[in-house]
C-alpha cells in the first residue's frame, strides 16, 4: 500500500518498450567502428560535431508520438551515445600522450640544470 492508500501494481514494460530498446542495443553494437571511420574521415572535431547533432536529433525525434520516429529516434540514439564516448576518450588520449612527453621533456630539463 502506498501512503494515499493505493495498491501498488507491477508493470512490466510491453512488447513494443523492448523492441525498441533492442534496435537501440544492436545499433549500438558497430558504432565505436563506424565512428573511428568517420573521424579518420573528418576530422576529430567534426566527427564530434556530427555525432552530436545526430545524438540531438535521436532524442527529439521521438516526441513525434509515432512508432515509426521512436524506431528512428533508437536507431540514432543507439548509432551515436556510445560513438560520442568513443570519440572524446580517443581525444582525451591523443591529449594526455602530448602531455606525458611534455612532463617527460621537463624532467630531463630539470636533471640537466
Amino acid at each position: 500500500m502506498t501512503t494515499g492508500g493505493q495498491t501498488m501494481t507491477d508493470r512490466p514494460p510491453g512488447a513494443l518498450f523492448l523492441r525498441v530498446f533492442m534496435v537501440m542495443g544492436l545499433t549500438a553494437a558497430p558504432a565505436v567502428i563506424v565512428w573511428d571511420c568517420i573521424a579518420r574521415r573528418l576530422g576529430d572535431i567534426d566527427a564530434l560535431i556530427l555525432c552530436s547533432m545526430l545524438h540531438i536529433s535521436g532524442i527529439v525525434l521521438p516526441i513525434g508520438g509515432t512508432l515509426a520516429a521512436a524506431m528512428a529516434g533508437a536507431v540514432l540514439f543507439g548509432a551515436t551515445f556510445i560513438g560520442l564516448v568513443s570519440l572524446v576518450l580517443s581525444m582525451v588520449e591523443a591529449v594526455m600522450v602530448v602531455g606525458l612527453l611534455l612532463l617527460c621533456a621537463l624532467r630531463v630539463i630539470a636533471r640537466r640544470a
